[in-house]
């Protein structure tokens, strides 16, 4: 299998704007051919990572802050982290 993605600047960053996807099969026969195009059919109908690049992802950000537990002795534990989710503006 080969894949060319086709990438072109963009603000703020760079940006997939083609993404061709190759699928090699070698079947033992010429008999075989016609065979071998409706398997490679139905691969590309049920193709996880095409039906995922036809989805608009969702981002969602979460920010850890790492804090220690400290007890009134003075001395602390193994370090604790508290996660939050921050919605998107």
């Amino acid at each position: 299998m080969e894949v060319i993605g086709t990438v072109v600047p963009n603000d703020p960053g760079y940006e997939f704007v083609g993404i061709s996807i190759r699928a090699n099969l070698t079947v033992a026969s010429p008999e075989s051919q016609q065979q071998g195009v409706k398997l490679l059919q139905i691969a590309e109908s049920r193709c996880v990572v095409a039906r995922a690049l036809a989805i608009h992802p969702t981002f969602e950000p979460v920010v850890t802050i790492r804090s220690l537990a400290c007890g009134m002795n003075g001395t602390c534990a193994v370090p604790e982290t508290a996660s939050e989710h921050v919605a998107p503006k």
